[in-house]
């Protein structure tokens, strides 16, 4: 998203996981939906950090890959200033960097089926 004048681009990180999970209940990122719940006010400040840590995450990488790149970070007054459609964009911006880079996967086992009265049949 081009905004104040830069491409504002996000990265999931090691070090934007760490910021976002110490956000989350338990430190768990597993419990990043929670960071989403309660008070607009709440919600908003939480989803604020969580841009935040995205773009930091970004900015650091570049930074660290090229000496010569020279970005600073967004800052909570540029997001506050922002109208509810850019705001709106932004934070999907963040979100779809944040799903992207953090696929996950989970393995389960198959699920054995049996009637009552029956065992269940291994194949």
């Amino acid at each position: 998203m081009f905004l104040n004048g830069r491409d504002v681009k996000f990265k999931f990180t090691v070090g934007a996981s760490f910021e976002i999970a110490d956000m989350c209940p338990e430190g768990k990122l597993d419990n990043i939906g929670a960071l989403f719940e309660g008070s607009y006010r709440e919600a908003a400040e939480n989803e604020h950090k969580f841009v935040l840590a995205l773009n930091k995450g970004y900015i650091e990488s570049m930074k660290y890959s090229n000496p010569k790149f020279d970005e600073e970070p967004l800052k909570e007054e540029e997001i506050m200033l922002l109208d509810q459609n850019e705001y709106e964009q932004l934070s999907q911006e963040a979100f779809a960097a944040y799903l992207g880079d953090s696929k996950r996967k989970i393995t389960t086992a198959p699920v054995s089926t049996k009637k009552k009265g029956q065992s269940a049949v291994k194949k």
